[in-house]
């Protein structure tokens, strides 16, 4: 009951429940419970996408949220608010003269919209200011909004390129003028006069699409997996071809307009069902639950600490597809686990696993990287082997204290270079990892190394989220009044 009250208090004020969360979740191993009643009620999202057609939909209205890519005034506390850096409501795509949006897209210094029609759009990136700033740009605002193509069901950035894939399941790419500095960040990106776009060769007929900072990995319906970029670290699964797993590596790149079909050697590997692309690794799962990898294994974000060390026998590049090792915790025969979702950041990678016949129930394991928390494991000690997110996994919801408590699955999960961002059937968001830049929107600076709800956004149905290397999105339903007041009601009863 005392934790139960001061995570109510904490609400009441605004907060998020960080702290009072991590608590819960850690010293109640079985099975978590999340003061749900707190929260949302409703059953699920309605995430269903419109599909094109000569009859215009009826008007879905969506509000999008962004926030990060920060530019902030250095102050002296290091927990002092940054009253700015918050989820912000994108004015500019509220469907009265430009599009309801579906889905967000992140580059650098570009960003891209695919709207309820299928429409894709493309306009330049807008950094967000941790305070007022004479004469600086509005950051809930976006110019020069010009619209690509038609037909269009996904859309990544890559490099100096947006690929995208219609309805048809065919392949484009439309190249960026994009100009760095000597450091290689990014100072502007000028759009074409001319957005025609080029339909690539090779995959045909293609479910899905990913991207890391300078490769992409496509998966058609036949299950085979394509790349295209940089594989100086193997991240396009191109074998070895006397290439040296330990270093030094040549620069290679793999033609953008012609992408190269995946070396999916492993005798354990059956038919791909999703491609993941971390900032130089890539991650596949298969249908039967189980996840390989390729690429960067410098710190062990492929795992593998019980076959590799970094010193004495160093795995710092896999060339192949190499299953991701399952540790104590992940993946064994007792425990009876699937892969169902995965995303992957700059030198980390996520899994999401459920129990056959169980799919209300998720458990979250991350490894690799962790100097800014983006592992949300309570810590910031890097993990060579997978360990759970406690905090996620395992979750029960209550919406009411006298009603019975529903198992709350993770939905989706997302990562920008060293932040995470993922939704629950509930209608959560939790949110973790780096915050320097304000990629987790709560007025702060500090990293933060367990998943917190973003209680801001509490009265709306996610649709989608997005992360960019330091951004972060999300493509909401308003709800309906009634909603809105009984969950303010419920959370001041608590």
């Amino acid at each position: 009951s005392l934790l139960k009250h001061a995570l109510t208090r904490r609400l009441l004020l605004g907060g998020i429940a960080s702290a009072s969360l991590a608590l819960i979740t850690h010293y109640h191993s079985q099975p978590k419970m999340l003061f749900g009643w707190l929260f949302s009620s409703d059953s699920s999202s309605n995430q269903s996408d419109s599909s094109s057609s000569t009859h215009a939909p009826s008007p879905i209205l969506s509000d999008v949220f962004a926030w990060g890519n920060g530019r902030r005034t250095d102050r002296s506390d290091y927990l002092a608010a940054y009253p700015l850096f918050e989820p912000t409501r994108l004015t500019t795509f509220d469907g009265t003269s430009s599009p309801h949006l579906r889905k967000l897209v992140f580059g650098e210094g570009v960003e891209a919209g695919i709207d309820f029609h299928n429409n894709l759009f493309i306009w330049p990136a807008r950094q967000q200011s941790s305070s007022s700033e004479p004469n600086s740009p509005n950051f809930a605002e976006r110019a020069d909004v010009r619209k690509i193509a038609s037909g269009v069901s996904q859309a990544v950035f890559a490099g100096n390129l947006l690929y995208f894939v219609t309805s048809t399941g065919s392949l484009h790419s439309l190249p960026l003028r994009v100009a760095r500095n000597t450091s290689g960040t990014v100072q502007k990106v000028d759009l074409p006069a001319d957005l025609t776009s080029t339909t690539l060769d090779g995959p045909k007929d293609v479910l899905q699409i990913s991207a890391g900072e300078e490769h992409v990995a496509v998966l058609d319906k036949n299950g085979t997996v394509w790349c295209a970029g940089d594989d100086t670290l193997g991240q396009c699964g191109q074998g070895a071809n006397g290439r040296t797993t330990f270093g030094p590596f040549d620069q290679t790149t793999l033609s953008s307009s012609d992408p190269s079909q995946v070396i999916l050697a492993h005798p354990g590997l059956r038919k791909i069902v999703k491609v993941v692309c971390g900032g130089n690794h890539t991650i596949a799962i298969d249908e039967t639950g189980h996840a390989f990898g390729w690429g960067n294994n410098s710190h062990l974000q492929l795992s593998h600490s019980d076959s590799y060390h970094r010193f004495t026998n160093p795995l710092m590049a896999s060339f192949d597809p190499i299953p991701l090792s399952h540790g104590t915790l992940l993946l064994t025969q007792a425990s009876n686990q699937q892969i169902v979702d995965a995303a992957a950041g700059r030198d980390f990678t996520v899994l999401v696993t459920e129990k056959p016949g169980t799919s209300a129930e998720t458990e979250v394991f991350a490894a690799g990287v962790n100097k800014w928390g983006q592992l949300g494991i309570g810590e910031f000690s890097d993990c060579s082997d997978f360990e759970k997110i406690v905090p996620l996994s395992n979750l029960q919801f209550q919406s009411a204290p006298h009603l019975p408590t529903i198992q709350t699955r993770i939905e989706k999960i997302e990562c920008g270079l060293d932040h995470c961002l993922c939704s629950t059937n509930m209608g959560l968001l939790f949110e973790w990892g780096a915050n320097h830049l304000g990629q987790l929107g709560n007025k702060r600076k500090a990293n933060v190394e367990n998943p917190l709800i973003l209680n801001s956004l509490r009265d709306r149905k996610v649709i989608d989220l997005s992360c960019g290397q330091n951004s972060s999105a999300v493509v909401l339903h308003p709800l309906p009044p009634a909603e809105i007041e009984r969950r303010n009601t419920e959370t001041t009863l608590g």
